[in-house]
């Protein structure tokens, strides 16, 4: 965070507009954005949301205006690249960060409310706050056994080069010893592996699992409506 935001502060951006309080919390940390959204009323709380998801490019205008509103001095636009004259802001990912620094029952309510306004925005936000982990972890060995003989085991062994202990024990125990062999010895041809190919091979195995949760009508962890 660029910006020291004190309470007089935060009580001076709970007054602004949805779309400025949008754009300025896009370029705070989230728990400071979180700490502002829970002050918010539900209604004023969702139209944020909405709108940082949507946010798109920023001009360097608007980031002027965003660091003479804080302290005058060009402290943002002196580090960003405006070298095609704006830059990208807020999207899903900024959202799923602030919603997960922000109080349990407050993350409920609003994903309740979303459910009724953007089921499929609700969605997107609780598919993006449930991990590989998470969603490993939910499935009974049976469901996650059948699951696994149809996914693809180099993609799981980049999946789990980057895995806690508990995850991984409940994927062994879900396979036959031939298929552990298997996966092992997949995993020590890999070698080292970039954590890009990490986070991808996760989000490839998480979308199957999503689908998997769906039509099995698990319910998500820490994030249901």
């Amino acid at each position: 965070m660029i910006y020291e935001v004190n309470s007089k502060k935060i009580e001076e951006l709970i007054a602004e507009s949805a779309g400025k309080l949008a754009k300025v919390i896009s370029f705070l940390n989230p728990y400071t954005s979180a700490s502002i959204l829970e002050k918010l009323r539900l209604s004023k709380q969702i139209e944020v949301i909405k709108q940082i998801v949507n946010l798109g490019p920023i001009t360097k205008t608007n980031i002027f205006e965003i660091d003479q509103y804080f302290s005058g001095e060009n402290l943002l636009s002196s580090t960003l690249d405006f070298t095609n004259e704006y830059v990208t802001a807020g999207g899903l990912d900024t959202i799923v960060e602030i919603l997960k620094n922000i109080d349990v029952e407050s993350e409920k309510l609003i994903l309740k409310t979303l459910d009724q306004e953007d089921s499929i925005l609700a969605k997107e936000i609780r598919s993006e706050m449930v991990n590989f982990e998470d969603l490993i972890i939910i499935f009974d060995d049976e469901i996650l056994r059948k699951f696994l003989t149809d996914i693809d085991f180099e993609t799981l062994g980049k999946a789990i080069k980057h895995t806690d202990q508990l995850t991984l024990e409940k994927i062994e125990s879900a396979l036959s010893e031939n298929k552990k062999s298997e996966l092992k010895t997949i995993r020590l041809r890999l070698g080292s592996v970039s954590l890009e190919e990490v986070f991808d091979a996760k989000r490839n195995i998480k979308d199957h699992l999503l689908v998997l949760a769906d039509l099995a009508e698990i319910k998500l962890p820490l994030v249901e409506g």
